[in-house]
């Protein structure tokens, strides 16, 4: 439990430290652009052990509801950082109709949206619980160009293969680029540009591999 309270900032010696680094990085950015849209209420999809929405409580001043359907994690989310003022712990099924919060005013997918088979559906029901003006901001998830799908799914199989896990595989979704770009996407980083390679290979700044990008709720089609 102490390992998850130093989240983003692993101890000395943790096999991902570099990937924390990332995510230390891309989580403060991250708090900066909710604070500079002025949102009060945050949902966290896949909260997972809750590092984030404890950091976007304690550093943003925000109210969180930590979501996620393993609540197993939640509960060493709540051993973590359960006494934290601002953050509503919820696990449950995201497109049960029955879970109707107050509308928020922003969605923070980290590390989330691969394990949701279809986006169009995904986006249409986050568009529900959002204000007409929210966002959802997808991060640390990989977002790969179309051509390089099929390369991506077949490095995928044969990466759980190798564990002899083949049949994760089918729970892990590689999605294009493109298909965000239809909903009016802004893509706030891309880990290909030219600055992010300065940064990267001149600086040696910890900068993300994974892309930032925000999707408006007013340009998600609803779903009847």
């Amino acid at each position: 439990v102490e390992a998850i309270r130093r989240l983003p900032y692993p101890d000395q010696g943790d096999p991902d430290a570099k990937l924390w680094r990332q995510r230390a990085a891309t989580s403060s950015w991250v708090v900066r652009h909710l604070q500079e849209r002025r949102v009060r209420r945050v949902l966290d999809l896949g909260c997972g052990y809750g590092w984030l929405s404890a950091r976007i409580a304690r550093e943003g001043g925000m109210d969180v509801t930590a979501f996620d359907a393993s609540a197993i994690e939640l509960e060493r989310a709540r051993e973590a950082f359960g006494s934290i003022p601002r953050i509503e712990w919820t696990c449950g099924d995201l497109f049960d109709a029955s879970w109707s919060p107050t509308p928020f005013d922003a969605v923070v997918a980290c590390g989330s949206i691969q394990y949701f088979p279809d986006l169009d559906a995904l986006f249409a029901r986050l568009s529900t619980l959002l204000e007409p003006s929210g966002e959802i901001l997808v991060f640390d998830s990989p977002l790969w160009r179309r051509a390089q799908v099929a390369a991506a799914r077949r490095r995928s199989h044969g990466y759980y293969a190798s564990l002899g896990l083949a049949e994760l595989a089918s729970g892990f979704h590689q999605h294009a680029r493109e298909d965000l770009d239809r909903f009016g996407a802004s893509w706030y980083y891309l880990p290909d540009s030219w600055p992010a390679r300065v940064r990267r290979h001149l600086l040696g700044q910890p900068v993300s591999s994974f892309p930032v990008v925000g999707i408006p709720a007013s340009r998600v089609p609803a779903r009847s």
